[in-house]
Protein backbone atom coordinates (compact mmCIF):
# COMPACT_ATOMS: atom_id res chain seq x y z
CA UNK A 1 0.00 0.00 0.00
CA UNK A 2 1.16 3.50 -0.70
CA UNK A 3 0.95 5.21 2.67
CA UNK A 4 0.22 8.86 3.27
CA UNK A 5 3.81 9.32 4.38
CA UNK A 6 5.09 7.73 1.18
CA UNK A 7 2.82 9.95 -0.91
CA UNK A 8 4.19 13.10 0.68
CA UNK A 9 7.69 11.95 -0.29
CA UNK A 10 6.77 11.32 -3.92
CA UNK A 11 8.15 14.17 -5.97
CA UNK A 12 6.55 14.53 -9.35
CA UNK A 13 8.39 16.49 -12.04
CA UNK A 14 6.48 19.79 -11.99
CA UNK A 15 7.91 21.13 -15.24
CA UNK A 16 7.00 17.97 -17.12
CA UNK A 17 3.46 17.96 -15.74
CA UNK A 18 3.03 21.62 -16.64
CA UNK A 19 4.36 21.03 -20.16
CA UNK A 20 1.84 18.21 -20.62
CA UNK A 21 -0.97 20.40 -19.21
CA UNK A 22 -1.69 18.04 -16.30
CA UNK A 23 -3.87 19.70 -13.68
CA UNK A 24 -4.32 16.86 -11.18
CA UNK A 25 -2.77 13.50 -10.41
CA UNK A 26 -4.54 10.95 -8.21
CA UNK A 27 -3.49 7.54 -7.01
CA UNK A 28 -6.46 5.27 -6.43
CA UNK A 29 -7.58 1.67 -6.30
CA UNK A 30 -6.16 -1.07 -4.14
CA UNK A 31 -3.03 0.95 -3.30
CA UNK A 32 -5.05 3.54 -1.37
CA UNK A 33 -7.74 1.20 -0.04
CA UNK A 34 -5.31 -1.16 1.67
CA UNK A 35 -6.55 -4.20 -0.27
CA UNK A 36 -3.62 -4.65 -2.61
CA UNK A 37 -1.99 -7.97 -3.27
CA UNK A 38 1.46 -8.67 -4.71
CA UNK A 39 -0.23 -8.68 -8.14
CA UNK A 40 -2.09 -5.39 -7.70
CA UNK A 41 -1.33 -2.69 -10.21
CA UNK A 42 -0.70 0.96 -9.44
CA UNK A 43 -3.60 3.10 -10.63
CA UNK A 44 -2.80 6.70 -11.52
CA UNK A 45 -5.57 9.10 -12.55
CA UNK A 46 -4.72 12.12 -14.66
CA UNK A 47 -6.89 15.21 -15.14
CA UNK A 48 -5.87 17.72 -17.79
CA UNK A 49 -6.33 21.47 -17.68
CA UNK A 50 -7.37 21.34 -21.30
CA UNK A 51 -9.57 18.43 -22.42
CA UNK A 52 -8.65 19.10 -26.05
CA UNK A 53 -5.62 16.87 -25.56
CA UNK A 54 -8.06 13.98 -25.28
CA UNK A 55 -9.83 14.80 -28.55
CA UNK A 56 -6.87 14.11 -30.82
CA UNK A 57 -5.83 10.44 -30.91
CA UNK A 58 -2.20 11.11 -31.83
CA UNK A 59 -1.80 13.78 -29.17
CA UNK A 60 -3.49 11.57 -26.58
CA UNK A 61 -1.25 8.60 -27.42
CA UNK A 62 1.90 10.75 -27.36
CA UNK A 63 0.89 12.32 -24.05
CA UNK A 64 0.08 8.90 -22.58
CA UNK A 65 3.51 7.57 -23.57
CA UNK A 66 5.30 10.57 -22.09
CA UNK A 67 3.32 10.38 -18.85
CA UNK A 68 3.85 6.63 -18.63
CA UNK A 69 7.60 7.17 -18.82
CA UNK A 70 7.41 9.82 -16.07
CA UNK A 71 5.41 7.59 -13.72
CA UNK A 72 7.35 4.41 -14.53
CA UNK A 73 10.44 6.16 -13.16
CA UNK A 74 8.57 6.89 -9.93
CA UNK A 75 6.69 3.58 -9.63
CA UNK A 76 8.93 0.92 -11.21
CA UNK A 77 6.93 -1.88 -12.78
CA UNK A 78 7.58 -5.60 -12.69
CA UNK A 79 5.95 -8.60 -14.31
CA UNK A 80 3.70 -8.79 -11.25
CA UNK A 81 3.06 -5.09 -10.68
CA UNK A 82 1.91 -2.95 -13.57
CA UNK A 83 1.33 0.76 -13.88
CA UNK A 84 -2.15 1.74 -15.04
CA UNK A 85 -2.54 5.35 -16.21
CA UNK A 86 -6.11 6.55 -16.60
CA UNK A 87 -7.19 9.82 -18.17
CA UNK A 88 -10.07 10.39 -15.76
CA UNK A 89 -11.92 12.83 -18.00
CA UNK A 90 -12.45 9.95 -20.44
CA UNK A 91 -14.06 7.68 -17.87
CA UNK A 92 -17.67 7.45 -16.66
CA UNK A 93 -18.71 9.83 -13.88
CA UNK A 94 -18.97 7.04 -11.30
CA UNK A 95 -15.37 6.03 -12.01
CA UNK A 96 -14.21 9.64 -11.63
CA UNK A 97 -16.23 9.92 -8.43
CA UNK A 98 -14.54 6.84 -6.95
CA UNK A 99 -11.15 8.22 -7.98
CA UNK A 100 -11.62 11.52 -6.18
CA UNK A 101 -13.44 10.13 -3.13
CA UNK A 102 -11.38 6.99 -2.51
CA UNK A 103 -8.14 8.11 -4.10
CA UNK A 104 -5.43 10.44 -2.90
CA UNK A 105 -3.97 13.49 -4.58
CA UNK A 106 -0.36 13.10 -5.66
CA UNK A 107 -0.15 16.48 -7.36
CA UNK A 108 -2.27 19.52 -8.08
CA UNK A 109 -1.07 22.36 -10.24
CA UNK A 110 -3.83 24.75 -9.15
CA UNK A 111 -6.02 24.31 -6.04
CA UNK A 112 -8.93 26.16 -7.67
CA UNK A 113 -8.82 23.81 -10.66
CA UNK A 114 -9.00 20.85 -8.26
CA UNK A 115 -11.98 22.29 -6.40
CA UNK A 116 -13.78 23.07 -9.66
CA UNK A 117 -13.12 19.60 -11.12
CA UNK A 118 -14.14 17.73 -7.97
CA UNK A 119 -17.23 19.89 -7.51
CA UNK A 120 -18.26 19.25 -11.12
CA UNK A 121 -18.04 15.49 -10.56
CA UNK A 122 -19.76 15.53 -7.19
CA UNK A 123 -22.77 17.52 -8.40
CA UNK A 124 -23.07 15.37 -11.54
CA UNK A 125 -23.47 12.09 -9.67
Amino acid sequence: MVSGETMTRIKLPAQELERLKVGLVYIFGSQTLGIQTPLSDIDIGIVFFDRKILDDFRMRRKTYTELYDVFADIFPTTLEKELDLVFLQQTPLDFQYDGIVKGKILDQRDPKFRVDYEEQILVSI
